[in-house]
């Protein structure tokens, strides 16, 4: 095979897998800001509710509902992590683990996945495959999800589709 067919099977190819590579690139969204909620307490309901006080942890399983603020979360199974403070003894609850098909709201903005990871003091979170964000109707998909309900930041990550829709806000 001579150089000159050998360049251009190589710039072929890299053509054909530009698309490809872009495609993949990660996805700004803006949410909606919601500085206040990491202030507002987190309230938790469940059919089941099990307390591992040496793993810190409380397991929460059955039509599991997490609210915060304006942000609810829910999802079959909830495991919720905490902290002890040696000093006082108290514990407060540092961050949220969501599995079985998760749905997020913060009345804004829908988000669905199969899972989900949230941090409690600082508001930021993960919801991982098979994700959908509804914004007013137009419609994001990607494999991830990450975000950021203080600053409104999101950024959907993996193979991203979206749907805008017209006269949308």
């Amino acid at each position: 095979m001579s150089r000159a067919t050998l360049a251009a099977l190589a710039v072929s190819a890299a053509l054909s897998v530009a698309p490809l590579a872009a495609a993949r690139a990660d996805t700004k969204v803006a949410l909606t800001p919601q500085p206040d909620m990491t202030h507002q307490p987190v309230n938790i309901t469940s059919e089941t509710l099990t307390v591992k006080n040496a793993d810190n942890k409380a397991v929460f399983e059955g039509k599991v509902v997490v609210t915060q603020g304006k942000m609810t979360l829910k999802a079959p199974r909830v495991v919720g992590h905490f902290h002890s403070d040696p000093a006082t003894g108290k514990r407060s609850l540092t961050e949220i683990d969501a599995t079985g098909g998760v749905f997020f709201d913060d009345t804004a903005e829908q988000a669905t996945g199969r899972t989900a990871h949230y941090d409690v003091s600082s508001g930021k979170g993960t919801i991982l495959e098979e994700v959908t964000l509804n914004q007013a109707g137009n419609e994001s998909h990607g494999d991830r999800l990450d975000f950021d309900t203080v600053s409104g930041e999101g950024v959907m990550k993996g193979r991203t589709s979206t749907t805008f829709q017209p006269n949308s806000n």
